[in-house]
């Protein structure tokens, strides 16, 4: 079946991948080795189910890693938008988890944090007026909103850009994160590269399936960024010694973006 007859289900997803593979062969080299290194620290970790710090640090290290893991098998299948719709998500597990390790002092505001999402679920249950939850709302919600509320009582509400800014994630939050939103919310920008244009950018058909032409660089790299932090600050909390294997993925890693930037900007200069 082919692209057009199954869409991203087809088999023929496979023939980019091999592409990709070939195309990006440094960045999915640099992601590999990043990964399991990853995977081998996650086996160095006592968790003590006891420390909050340590269970919540080591459950959105795995988190981390397994939505940047899935937004590479993506990007090596050229599914770029929805790949960037992943590292959002990575992204703000990321500053999570940075303030997580930070400080032990986070862990109150962090599960405030989830007591809010769930008082605006149950709220939106009773607004809801499907039948389905016609029990809930005669028996539980009030009380469980009330409960709730009383909890969350005098307590100030976090962002996730309070969060980045607490730990040094400001540039991180107002670049890769505003960007990788316009993907997440369906923002105009995000269905250009759905329609295939002709020279006079008249709509001619649609650009259906993986992106052969467009650049996937800065996504794999940040997908690389994304995991190499991620083990330097579990490393942090666990005092797992990484040091030599981090100095070697950070190398890599600023190579890559080094190589890139000049790339970018010698095409820059040749469209002027």
């Amino acid at each position: 079946m082919s692209l057009d007859e199954l869409g991203l289900l087809s088999p023929d997803v496979a023939n980019h991948r091999v592409m990709f593979r070939e195309k990006y062969a440094a960045q999915f080299a640099l992601i590999e080795k990043a990964v399991r290194c990853c995977h081998a620290t996650k086996y160095k970790l006592q968790v003590h189910n006891k420390d909050g710090q340590e269970v919540f640090s080591a459950g959105l290290f795995l988190k981390l890693l397994a939505d940047t893991e899935t937004a590479v098998l993506l990007l090596e299948r050229g599914i770029a938008s929805q790949a960037r719709s992943l590292l959002r998500i990575a992204l703000e597990c990321s500053i999570t988890l940075a303030n997580i390790c930070k400080s032990e002092e986070f862990l109150k505001a962090y599960i405030l944090i989830s007591e809010r999402e769930r008082l605006k679920l149950i709220k939106g249950i009773k607004a809801s007026s499907s039948p389905d939850f016609n029990e809930f709302k005669s028996t539980l919600a009030d009380d469980l909103i009330q409960e709730i509320k009383e909890r969350l009582k005098g307590q100030p509400e976090v962002n996730v850009k309070g969060l980045a800014k607490n730990v040094g994630m400001e540039d991180l939050y107002n670049a890769q994160y505003r960007l990788y939103s316009a993907d997440v919310h369906s923002a105009p920008n995000s269905i250009e590269a759905l329609f295939d244009y002709d020279p006079k950018d008249q709509i001619r058909g649609f650009n259906w399936g993986p992106v052969d032409d467009r650049d996937l660089r800065p996504e794999l790299v940040e997908s690389a960024r994304l995991l190499i932090t991620g083990l330097k600050l579990i490393a942090g909390v666990f005092a797992v010694d990484v040091a030599s294997e981090v100095a070697e993925l950070i190398a890599e890693f600023q190579r890559l973006g080094a190589e890139m930037a000049a790339d970018l900007t010698d095409q820059d200069a040749s469209s002027t």
